[in-house]
């Protein structure tokens, strides 16, 4: 009895431990308790991109914290299963909870707005001396107060004010948590009992929106457009974010501001507008906002302060770059700062995309891709931070070489083959070896699934005419390993199916 007893007064313990702490076991691929070696296989998928992890996943499988799951972590995961490492547990992070289950009425554009105004401020911002920075938009997600918006409104600000539509005044006291990579941040004010913003969550292309926000400091401006793209990212931030299109007009101003359903619901805040296009603009999901770690709250001088005490240097690999049309070519950025940081690039060309890769310590790898002939500048720079950037020019013709642009060996590259610009592309490590690997859409105009098969024997021969020669094949022949024992590098190529449902090529060099 008293062993029964025991027994079950220790299950209660346990499970109140459990429901009262918040971490996880690193490495535990599958969420069963237990680090194996088929959690290291499932990571291994991941690393190659042969199978496409949830943010979950990631998270799970992340072993150094960088962001992405590698070969790496594949690798540590594998020691942790073979007892050779010991297991590591991390506390997740706290967050804002989001639920989007708001109003199931369709409203009228003007009912929309007299509801909207009511949680939607204006925030200001002023410097240490009391001189005024900026002027944003934000709108409050709970009735203590909390107040959401980009976090380049505030983040050089010492302190800021929201304003709401009737003219009262809160001061906002503090950043409850951000994200710079996102452009996030969540606010504590002095505001009690507020309205607050309910949450929408079907979005799709041709659904009418809504913004609120004071555009050029026009406090007010309520304007109407639709979404005219879903699930779109932008791969030169590097984020992770698939963001909204929409063509409603914004401005300098709107930055921070609600994007509302026809219902009257938030389904995204106001981020940025192509300069250089009318009425291309883009919001981030409100799913967003509850990722934000709140766990470690921080003043607004105190944020302006890392931001004002901040330096760092940029150096490139490469100070220009001359590469095919459909092709992918990558440099390296070599980055010291003063505290910790985040790097992001952008290009001033639409034709020429360019992202963030793989971290090696300081030296970040960085990718681009051309879809036509044309000249671009890359800038890259550091996250969230003063202006510290380094620049290299793009230059896309027909006089480069048909090879991966960057790559230490010669090898042909498939989308100058194809015409059609990567998807994905990766570097990872494995020991002393490199993987590349690199994934194009069969989807894509310049060829359909029907001809992704050609297309791939054609290639195969482009592959011979370099050195590299069978060594083994599927039976349906989508897919194959080259080897060329010339530079000692070996290459898998098919056609795969991965869970969106789509078609891709894969192209995996590891040498």
């Amino acid at each position: 009895m008293k062993k029964s007893l025991f027994f079950i007064i220790t299950c209660i313990f346990l499970t109140v431990f459990a429901l009262c702490t918040s971490a996880y076991l690193v490495g535990d691929a599958d969420g069963n308790g237990r680090v194996t070696a088929s959690d290291a296989r499932v990571a291994l998928r991941f690393a190659a991109s042969l199978d496409l992890p949830t943010e979950r996943q990631i998270t799970l499988c992340d072993t150094n914290s960088d962001g992405k799951v590698s070969a790496s972590d594949a690798r540590t995961i594998l020691r942790t299963a073979a007892n050779i490492e010991k297991p590591v547990t991390r506390n997740e992070e706290e967050t804002f909870e989001i639920t989007a289950d708001g109003n199931t009425e369709i409203k009228t554009p003007n009912e929309i707005y007299e509801e909207a105004k009511k949680f939607t401020c204006e925030i200001r911002t002023y410097d240490k001396n009391g001189i005024a920075l900026t002027v944003g938009t934000g709108f409050f997600i709970s009735s203590e107060g909390i107040l959401v918006t980009d976090f380049h409104v505030i983040s050089t600000a010492s302190s800021a004010v929201a304003i709401m539509s009737d003219g009262r005044k809160y001061s906002i006291t503090s950043v409850l948590g951000y994200d710079s990579r996102k452009d996030i941040a969540l606010l504590s004010t002095a505001a009690v009992n507020v309205p607050f913003a309910s949450f929408g969550k079907d979005v799709n292309v041709g659904d009418d929106i809504f913004v609120l926000g004071s555009p050029k400091g026009y406090t007010g401006t309520f304007s109407r457009g639709c979404v005219s793209a879903v699930d779109r990212v932008i791969s030169s931030l590097g984020n992770g974010i698939k963001y909204i299109q929409i063509t409603a007009p914004v401005s300098t101003g709107n930055s921070g501001g609600p994007v509302l359903d026809n219902k009257g619901n938030v389904i995204g805040i106001v981020a940025m507008s192509h300069n250089e296009a009318q009425n291309l603009n883009f919001v981030i999901p409100v799913e967003e906002i509850g990722k934000i770690d709140i766990s470690t709250p921080v003043t607004l001088p105190e944020l302006a302060k890392d931001a004002e005490d901040f330096t760092g240097e940029i150096l490139l690999s490469a100070k220009g770059i001359t590469m095919r049309k459909g092709g992918t070519a990558f440099f390296y950025a070599v980055a010291s700062a003063s505290e910790e940081y985040a790097l992001e690039c952008s290009s001033d060309n639409d034709c020429v995309s360019v992202f963030t890769g793989r971290n090696y310590g300081n030296i970040t790898v960085i990718y681009i891709s051309a879809e036509d002939n044309c000249t671009a500048e890359i800038t890259v720079g550091f996250s969230g931070r003063k202006t510290m950037t380094a620049t290299l020019d793009v230059t896309v013709d027909d006089t480069a070489p048909v090879t991966y642009c960057g790559l230490p060996v010669n090898v042909p590259d498939f989308g100058v083959f194809a015409s059609c610009p990567v998807s994905e592309c990766h570097e990872n490590t494995d020991g002393e070896k490199s993987v590349y690997s690199f994934l194009y859409a069969s989807d894509s105009p310049a060829f359909t699934e029907s001809s992704a098969e050609e297309i791939m024997k054609g290639y195969i021969k482009e592959l011979e005419k370099y050195g590299f020669a069978l060594i083994s094949a599927a039976d349906d022949n989508n897919a194959g390993i080259f080897f060329n024992k010339d530079n000692n590098t070996t290459l898998t190529f098919g056609l795969t199916q991965k869970d969106d449902g789509k078609w891709y090529i894969c192209v995996l060099i590891y040498r």
